[in-house]
């Protein structure tokens, strides 16, 4: 569960900036002229009921995630292609050829990031099952990593 939160970028910035001096957004971002940010308060929540959270952010979110639990994990979902990306964009019909254009080399500018990433999966034409089956291998693999286990391991014999 994401909690997004809306600002209108022709709202008093000092308005729209309180909650992120007072740390209740934990990542946010400016995308294409719209501001988008996670309630820190729904994540700390998911956490503490032992949950897994997944957040669909773009890069910035991502590295601000990052600082803030060191050991989340970012997975990069990506199309196979530029063509497929431009096709899908295009495909929505509900954009104006600028906003396409400027969505494409935002594109281009986040796969620079890749490298912040822990893993990478591609979303191809009519393989949401495999896709969302790559994620859920990625978490379960998460959730048997050394690191993640060795409070358990250790505690074994008491």
């Amino acid at each position: 569960m994401q909690a997004i939160v809306r600002i209108n970028p022709a709202d008093n910035v000092v308005v729209a900036l309180r909650p992120l001096a007072a740390g209740e957004v934990l990542e946010y971002t400016e995308y294409l002229g719209n501001y988008y940010g996670t309630l820190r308060s729904e994540v700390e929540r998911l956490l503490g009921e032992g949950r897994d959270v997944i957040l669909e952010i773009e890069v910035e979110g991502a590295a601000q995630i990052k600082r803030s639990f060191p050991d989340s994990v970012a997975v990069m979902l990506i199309p196979p292609d530029s063509t497929t990306l431009e096709r899908r964009l295009r495909g929505r019909g509900t954009e104006t050829e600028e906003v396409i254009l400027r969505r494409l080399e935002r594109a281009r500018e986040e796969l620079k990031s890749v490298g912040a990433y822990d893993y990478v999966v591609i979303n191809g034409e009519g393989e949401v099952e495999r896709c969302a089956g790559s994620i859920r291998s990625i978490i379960e693999a998460e959730h048997c990593s050394r690191t993640r286990m060795e409070e358990t391991v250790g505690g074994f014999f008491g």
